[in-house]
């Protein structure tokens, strides 16, 4: 699934978001990352979209990539699509001793600026999704020109197309901005992540047992033991 992810990411130029499953406290992180999510800043719903979302073990990740030095355990790993050897840059910042989803804002606020935390960064996320060459000019030019009409998958594939649209604009007015937030919601909270799965409790870190298809999930996710 891990290596799936990178090269789903990859080939269409977008960084990959490696959350980590730890080994212990499974339950206690879980919870954290579930309230991430649920919370997230609008900046945050923006940004996510130009990452593919990845739950992994640091083991899998050095399985995967034996050259990187992986010793740290960080709450995330970015995997950029740079070259031919990326390289894993850890997030791991410090959380405040706050009450409920305070705590999480140095995280929220380090994840916005890994992934567009400058305009320069922005045009290269942009570039880097041209050069894949997942999007031709026709279906490009109706991205940007009619986003709130855009697929799913078009969303998915070309989101650093639409924040870079979006660049100058007023980001409540913006359409290309409201896709991003639509599509952050409609692919992390009202299905689980990729290398997780739902859970009958709060959070990201719960082994769970399927829920019955007659009930919706539980907007929650459960890292897959």
């Amino acid at each position: 699934m891990l290596q799936a992810a990178l090269a789903r990411g990859h080939g269409r130029g977008k960084p990959v978001l490696v959350l980590r499953v730890p080994e212990q406290d499974r339950v206690e992180r879980g919870e954290m990352l579930g309230a991430l999510l649920h919370g997230a800043s609008r900046a945050l719903l923006e940004a996510l979209p130009l990452a593919e979302l990845v739950c992994a073990r640091r083991t899998d990740l050095a399985a995967l990539r034996p050259g990187w030095r992986l010793e740290r355990e960080p709450l995330a790993w970015l995997v950029e699509a740079r070259g031919a050897d990326p390289r894993a840059r850890a997030i791991d910042p410090a959380l405040e001793e706050a009450p409920g989803s305070a705590r999480l804002a140095p995280l929220d606020g380090t994840l916005v600026g890994a992934l567009v935390g400058d305009e320069a960064l922005v045009h290269q996320r942009a570039a880097a999704v041209n050069a894949a060459g997942t999007f031709r000019v026709p279906a490009r030019t109706r991205l940007l020109a009619e986003p709130l009409e855009a697929s799913f998958e078009d969303v998915d594939k070309g989101a650093a197309l639409l924040f870079r649209a979006s660049l100058g604009a007023d980001p409540d007015a913006s359409p290309h901005r409201a896709m991003l937030r639509a599509h952050t919601r409609a692919r992390l909270l009202d299905a689980p992540t990729s290398g997780a799965r739902w859970a009958a409790r709060v959070g990201v870190g719960v082994d769970t047992t399927p829920q019955p298809e007659q009930r919706s999930p539980e907007p929650v996710d459960g890292f897959q033991s």
